[in-house]
């Protein structure tokens, strides 16, 4: 994968993020909803002109990056626990 395509996904989980952030804000205005909703929607187009394979391997890569860091911690503990 290139640095181009990890820099599209990482725009779009900090768009996500923006737009999760505005759904719990009581004093949200439309046009703020507005702008983040084409935001979205530019990051939709970019993501969907990447090929497949690229975001796949970029996502199975994260995944084993979180299980791997996930196991660690828990076999740390399960260390002290002994």
């Amino acid at each position: 994968m290139n640095e181009k395509t990890e820099e599209v996904i990482k725009s779009a989980n900090e768009e996500l993020a923006k737009a999760q952030d505005l759904l719990s804000n009581d004093k949200v205005i439309q046009g703020d909803i507005d702008k983040e909703l084409s935001s979205l929607n530019n990051i939709d187009f970019i993501l969907k002109s990447i090929p497949k394979a690229s975001i796949e391997k970029k996502l199975e890569k994260e995944n084993k990056n979180t299980r791997s860091t996930k196991w660690k911690s828990h076999s740390r503990k399960r260390r002290e626990w002994i």
